[in-house]
């Protein structure tokens, strides 16, 4: 998908609505919690589950509907603990057979698995300049609520 992400109803009237789109009123609000962490992720994966869920939900950004999100960031982080730990043991340049250098393969691990990770953490807002887009409503009524009445 190319352009800018799309943004929520409650994004858009805040932004004044500036391309004149209609606006999702019925846009679902899942109910935040904890979903259970899958049992695929490696102890450096589920040791960074367990840091960020409970921040996440106490954000109010954090739903069971997200979990597969949350583990695609949580194996990048692994992933890139684990390229960065072999990596601070090894050389960033290797000689090859024949006398020539090469990159060494763990760095293109390590930044691949970097930037993955500072992709899926945006959207959960846990960057400073991605937190600065993310609005959090909670389940009680509030002046932007009327906007969008209860189904």
């Amino acid at each position: 998908m190319k352009g800018p992400h799309p943004k929520s109803g409650y994004l858009k009237l805040d932004d004044g609505n500036r391309g004149r789109r209609p606006i999702n009123r019925a846009e679902p609000k899942p109910k935040p919690s904890i979903p259970p962490p899958p049992d695929v992720l490696g102890v450096e994966a589920r040791a960074e589950w367990m840091r960020v869920a409970p921040l996440l939900l106490a954000g109010g950004v954090l739903a069971d509907i997200d979990r597969a999100a949350l583990a695609a960031y949580c194996v990048a982080y692994g992933r890139w603990q684990q390229a960065e730990r072999l990596l601070a043991d090894s050389e960033l340049v290797l000689t090859t057979a024949k006398r020539g250098t090469v990159t060494n393969p763990l760095l293109r691990v390590a930044t691949r698995a970097q930037a993955d990770m500072v992709r899926y953490a945006a959207e959960f807002g846990m960057s400073p300049a991605s937190r600065s887009r993310v609005r959090v409503i909670d389940g009680k009524p509030s002046a932007e609520d009327a906007f969008f009445p209860a189904p």
